[in-house]
């Protein structure tokens, strides 16, 4: 459907093309497209290096935990080579495997001793006395198994607290040591609080606990001797590893088990809500020394907000060359318009002034005709009728077309004032000589249209006209239609005659277009001249063929109008 936008401005209707709005709205759709695109390409981009990032972070804290697993063997190896492990001996070998400078995330390396029964018990700490130790195994109490903190590196204040603390008293850390027996192997102990904290900055922490035992020669047997620990607070051990410009763009929580808030362990946020922004999530497990720490990952990457910005040139570039496409459009199309009637008038102006000459030239003779054709019929009644009616109509076909062509050359200033459409259309057909097989029906009803009479009497007989020579040879039915809207009048004239092809849709009303051998091509270019000098509008459409008229109702009656094939 072919659609123009008509604006009524006093006696002028301007035409813009929707051309410049198809455009402007593909333009939108498609820098629409292709930034939804790029943000979309861009996201899954940034997810993957997301991705990508949580799980080297998850694979350095195993491979950290790992590499204190070594550190753990290399004490184990210190106390499986001696038979006993002095407190000199212990704090030279720790100090030779410099562990603050190549591991500083360790609060401490120690030693436990397994002891059962208050005489263990006793002789422990008597040897230690004896190595000239102020040793004491606390909490005090009695209890089948005791496991002390014996030797604690570095001895500092902090790991001062630990010395003769007996881990096999608390729940958690008793746990682990169990493992230990159970299995041999590497244990951490679940979320636990060091006894070495204060009262600033308390961290939760865990130990690492590798069995020591004392193996027999001669029976193969091996006695639990005690445990090599490593202690660990937490939030030290993991920033370590990943340092703290990680937790800038991106929120770590590590849960010691299910991610339940009672199993928080370590929380880099400490509270703090991140910025809203293009946010991924990830979770991982690790399991290590009988323990699943689930480390859930919360962020974006460290280019997400440049990226964001970048985002932005895609819209503002696409959406502004999409109005400057518009309004060039616009301006071409109006170019078009202007360049068009310009060439219409010179057409016109050429045409008109041939047609003038011609026209007169012609109507002088034709007068003549008409008037001894009229008294020859008066004269010789016995002619044939039948030939007498064709030749009449032959005449009148020339004097229509005479008259056609002094009507478009010769429009004159419209008079507009209120007149009744009815009675306009009485007047029409009452000079106009129709076949007997060829039926009008006139409306039922009428309404008073803003016109001009005799212009508009001429626009109602192009019309009439043109629907009787499309039903000369078969006959037929011309309808004619009054429809009353609130400020417009519309008029329609349907018959029954051969559609309009769809293809001259477009330019049945261009002055000189005709696809009659008779025509002039000037009567419908001349009835829209008409109906436009009322400040109204013409249509057609086909399947039937129907034309349609808007007429005013009065002089205030200024709207916008879409001419479409069918009103």
């Amino acid at each position: 459907m072919n659609e123009k936008l008509f604006i009524v401005v006093g006696d002028n209707v301007v035409k813009y093309s929707f051309v410049p709005w198809v455009v402007l709205g593909m333009s939108i759709v498609v820098t629409t497209v292709v930034w939804t695109t790029i943000v979309d390409l861009d996201r899954k981009s940034q997810e993957l290096e997301f991705n990508s990032l949580t799980e080297k972070s998850a694979t350095q804290i195993e491979d950290h935990l790992k590499t204190h697993e070594q550190v753990l063997m290399g004490f184990q190896g210190l106390f499986l080579a001696s038979y006993e492990v002095g407190p000199d001996e212990f704090t030279t070998f720790f100090n030779s495997q410099k562990i603050p400078d190549r591991f500083p995330d360790i609060q401490g390396v120690g030693y436990n001793e397994y002891v059962s029964g208050e005489n263990e018990k006793n002789e422990l700490v008597k040897r230690l006395t004896e190595y000239g130790l102020d040793f004491a195994i606390h909490p005090e109490g009695t209890r089948p198994v005791y496991v002390p903190v014996v030797y604690l590196e570095p001895q500092e204040n902090m790991n001062k607290r630990a010395i003769g603390y007996d881990i096999y008293s608390e729940e958690i850390r008793k746990q682990a040591v169990d493992q230990v027996i159970k299995t041999g192997k590497t244990a951490l102990t679940g979320k636990i609080i060091l006894i070495q904290e204060t009262s600033e900055d308390v961290q939760n922490g865990f130990l690492m606990l590798l069995p020591d035992y004392e193996y027999d020669e001669k029976t193969g047997s091996a006695k639990l001797k005690g445990f090599v620990t490593s202690v660990f607070r937490m939030n030290d051990f993991v920033e370590s590893i990943l340092g703290e410009h990680l937790f800038e763009y991106m929120e770590i929580k590590i849960f010691d088990g299910p991610p339940d808030p009672e199993n928080l362990f370590f929380d880099s946020s400490n509270g703090k809500t991140m910025n809203e922004g293009n946010k991924f999530s990830k979770s991982i497990v690790i399991d290590f020394g009988g323990r699943e720490w689930v480390l859930d990952f919360y962020g974006y990457t460290s280019q997400s907000d440049l990226d964001q910005s970048k985002w932005l040139i895609v819209p503002i570039s696409g959406y502004s060359m999409s109005f400057l496409l518009f309004f060039a459009f616009i301006l071409f199309s109006k170019n078009i318009q202007l360049t068009k009637n310009m060439m219409k008038r010179e057409k016109i102006a050429i045409v008109g002034e041939l047609a003038s000459r011609f026209s007169h030239d012609i109507r002088n003779p034709l007068s003549v005709i008409n008037t001894d054709f009229s008294m020859l019929k008066t004269e010789h009644p016995e002619l044939d009728k039948e030939s007498m009616e064709r030749i009449e109509r032959a005449i009148d076909r020339i004097n229509h077309q005479v008259q056609s062509v002094l009507n478009f050359i010769k429009l004159k200033p419209s008079r507009l004032k209120n007149y009744s459409a009815l009675e306009l259309l009485k007047d029409v057909l009452g000079s106009m000589n129709i076949k007997k097989d060829i039926k009008i029906n006139l409306p039922e009803n009428d309404s008073h249209i803003l016109c001009d009479k005799e212009q508009c009497e001429i626009l109602f007989y192009n019309l009439i006209f043109n629907a009787i020579q499309e039903l000369e040879e078969k006959g037929g039915t011309i309808s004619i239609r009054i429809i009353e809207q609130d400020d417009f009048i519309i008029i329609e004239f349907e018959d029954s005659g051969e559609s309009i092809p769809k293809e001259n849709l477009d330019q049945i009303f261009d002055p000189l277009f005709t696809t009659k051998q008779s025509g002039t091509g000037l009567g419908l270019s001349s009835c829209k001249n008409i109906i436009e000098q009322f400040r109204g509008k013409i249509s057609v459409k086909t399947n039937p063929t129907i034309f349609t008229l808007v007429f005013q109702k009065n002089e205030n009656s200024k709207k916008i109008l879409q001419e479409k094939n069918q009103i």
